[in-house]
């Protein structure tokens, strides 16, 4: 069955209506490190990391369990590509760019705060700009 005319219109109006962030890029990246599954995606603006998500999936005997993790707040800039975003509680996700690489620190994070109890985070993950891998992976 056709869609009706008015379908591409009403999808290119809502794509043009969406927030966009001039000279934005998103780079992405996924890993797997034992029974822990990642994936990545940064935005990036010029030299500074303005925004993330993260989820981890964990594949138990039985189920997959899973962890999100995305700034609630402001991120503050600080020297050399480094930016530190707030999340639950006091819990802070930090970002070093550097060149193309940016390598995640999510060391300051209670679990308990994204984690089901079968969960994990990483510990810290490497992305490389243009690379669908995650270049490293260290799980907490």
């Amino acid at each position: 069955m056709p869609y009706p005319t008015f379908v591409p219109a009403l999808l290119g109006l809502a794509l043009a209506a969406a927030p966009a962030i001039a000279g934005a890029e998103t780079w992405r990246c996924s890993a797997t490190k034992g029974p822990v599954t990642h994936d990545l995606s940064a935005t990036v603006e010029g030299e500074r990391v303005t925004g993330f998500d993260c989820l981890a999936s964990t594949k138990g005997a039985s189920e997959i369990t899973s962890c999100s993790l995305a700034p609630e707040g402001k991120p503050t800039a600080g020297p050399a590509g480094v930016t530190t975003f707030p999340l639950t509680d006091d819990d802070v996700a930090v970002a070093r760019r550097s060149g193309d690489t940016i390598v995640f620190d999510f060391t300051r994070t209670r679990l308990s705060n994204y984690c089901g109890q079968s969960s994990t985070i990483a510990a810290t993950l490497t992305l490389k700009a243009g690379a669908k891998h995650c270049l490293a992976v260290r799980n907490q």
